[in-house]
């Protein structure tokens, strides 16, 4: 079989794409994965309860627990919460987004 020029243009163009990386399958950097989970701890109104309604003082990332779960410590002028997240993946091409399991006990 003889190839033409057209044939082996549009053969490296399709490989070329192929190979290309998409944007719409691009993780988020860590500093962006961050945020997104500070943001649901923000957003909580569990949390809120949790503190009295007294302002943050700090959040702090503590680990990635063997269950799946995120472990965030946040502070308050009286007392320190856990904070757990569950990571949920996208079906698609996306970002994971994330969800409160729990929070723990004022201490």
């Amino acid at each position: 079989m003889i190839r033409t020029s057209a044939t082996l243009r549009s053969g490296a163009l399709a490989a070329a794409l192929a190979l290309a990386p998409l944007p719409g399958l691009a993780a988020l950097s860590g500093f962006y994965d961050s945020a997104a989970q500070i943001q649901v701890i923000l957003d909580s109104a569990e949390l809120a309860d949790a503190l009295s309604q007294l302002p943050i003082d700090e959040i702090e990332f503590d680990e990635i627990r063997r269950d799946g779960l995120i472990e965030w410590n946040v502070g308050s002028q009286r007392c320190d919460v856990d904070v757990f997240l569950r990571a949920i993946p996208p079906e698609g091409p996306g970002a994971t987004r994330y969800e409160i399991e729990r929070i723990s006990r004022c201490d």
